[in-house]
């Protein structure tokens, strides 16, 4: 996620909107991949500061996760869900029996 922003914005202003994004709703972002509720509150917040230049960023941080993660994900609401969906076996590296 990370990557995408700051390959669309730049260092300094990718900084500059985590801090923003901080003191608008308390969540750091720390937490974005751990609570699927920050995902969700950064999704509502970049749309919000970008309006329709958001659709840019969600490409660029959608193809940086869908190359971390390995999965085909194709908006931010996908990757809540699937942090707030319990782990199956075959993700967790268990073995079949």
């Amino acid at each position: 996620m990370d990557e995408g922003l700051r390959s669309v914005l730049g260092e300094s202003a990718a900084e500059a909107l985590y801090r923003h994004f901080e003191e608008r709703t308390g969540l750091r972002r720390e937490e974005l991949l751990e609570r699927p509720k920050a995902l969700e509150a950064l999704d509502r917040f970049l749309w919000t500061l970008f309006d329709f230049g958001y659709e840019v960023l969600e490409r660029a941080v959608l193809s940086a996760l869908r190359k971390r993660l390995g999965l085909p994900i194709s908006t931010l609401s996908e990757v809540a869900s699937l942090l707030s969906s319990p782990p199956r076996a075959d993700r967790c590296g268990a073995r079949d029996r």
